[in-house]
């Protein structure tokens, strides 16, 4: 497998909700990842992939910069690093569109001063949303 295909699949994971390898994304060049993102066509993000990082965060395997850097180029398509951009189109799954932006507008918060801190009632709320 060469690299390209390294990222495509460790991109595909990421959206999917897995970020064990969440740091090689964060790590790789944009013109890399970009690449990877055009190799693999329209990138989509889906209820089981958000409910998944939510549980994955609430047993203790994600931190919480974790969770908000994935909520970030989850909802707004970008990655900061050394100053640059890393941008990238994700669509919603459109039957649950509403959920999922919802969902990752809190999660793009976290760590803010103001609204930066999800408590166990509203995180219970937030992965109910995802299941009905």
């Amino acid at each position: 497998m060469n690299k390209l295909d390294l990222i495509s699949k460790t991109l595909q994971e990421v959206i999917a909700g897995d970020l064990s390898h969440f740091d090689v994304i964060q790590n790789e060049s944009h013109d890399e990842v970009n690449a990877a993102s055009q190799q693999i066509g329209t990138l989509w993000l889906n209820r089981p992939s958000l409910l998944r990082v939510l549980i994955d965060w609430e047993k203790g395997k994600l931190s919480q910069k974790q969770v908000q850097a994935w909520g970030c180029l989850m909802s707004c398509g970008y990655i900061w690093k050394n100053g640059s951009l890393k941008e990238f189109n994700i669509e919603y799954d459109q039957a649950h569109e509403d959920a999922i932006i919802e969902v990752l507008a809190r999660l793009y918060e976290l760590g803010d001063i103001i609204d930066g801190e999800i408590s166990a009632e509203e995180l219970q709320k937030m992965k109910q949303s995802l299941v009905t």
